[in-house]
């Protein structure tokens, strides 16, 4: 009764899992074949795992594994080690170069997924160290061309200023310049300057 409480609760988790919705929805039928399903694929999962115990044990092939599974005492074979001792280590030699189990082929198999997603995870970075370093030229080349966009504004501004000197260069070398008489503003000032009594005196010499 336990076993059957238990295989419903686990079915019914499942279902919720799977999606399919909810056990007690599903037509007597349904669910009784859903227990079904479940027992022989339990069956399966303990199968497996004895055979998993099992292929464990009698891959190991020794003379310590042989000893125990032909019941003939270490010692014995150790005592006839050009007999018994040979034998077991050239039958085990070639029972493993046989590699019924295909647990070398498994091994190297493994060994080749581990170099391959190795290489995997190297073409990931390089392609991350890709993208980095194009974000990086994208961004040196936004700022060259705001660079060059600065610079071209300063040449058309050192371009006006040249246009401008230009013009009063022109304007100042065109124009008419009055010089000044120094002299005639010393005189002017001194006659100013002079009594009446002098100027006349000036007017009769003169005379």
């Amino acid at each position: 009764m336990g076993e059957e409480v238990e295989l419903r609760e686990f079915v019914s988790e499942r279902t919720k899992q799977y999606k399919i919705g909810e056990l007690t929805i599903q037509s007597p039928k349904i669910q009784d074949q859903l227990f079904q399903i479940e027992e022989y694929l339990q069956s399966l999962i303990l199968a497996q795992k004895e055979m998993a115990i099992r292929i464990k044990e009698i891959s190991k092939i020794n003379i310590n594994s042989v000893s125990a599974g032909a019941k003939v005492p270490r010692s014995t074979i150790y005592n006839n080690n050009r007999t018994l001792q040979v034998y077991i280590e050239k039958r085990c030699k070639e029972i493993e170069d046989q590699d019924i189990l295909q647990l070398k082929r498994f091994n190297k198999v493994k060994a080749n997924d581990k170099a391959i997603q190795i290489i995997i995870d190297g073409l990931q970075l390089q392609i991350v160290d890709n993208y980095e370093l194009k974000q990086q030229i994208k961004e040196g080349e936004r700022q060259l061309k705001s660079q060059i966009g600065q610079l071209e504004d300063k040449q058309k501004e050192i371009f006006a200023l040249q246009k401008q000197i230009n013009e009063l260069q022109k304007r100042q070398s065109g124009s008419t310049v009055i010089p000044i008489n120094t002299n005639t503003n010393k005189v002017a000032s001194r006659s100013q300057k002079r009594n009446p009594k002098e100027i006349t005196a000036v007017k009769k010499d003169n005379e």
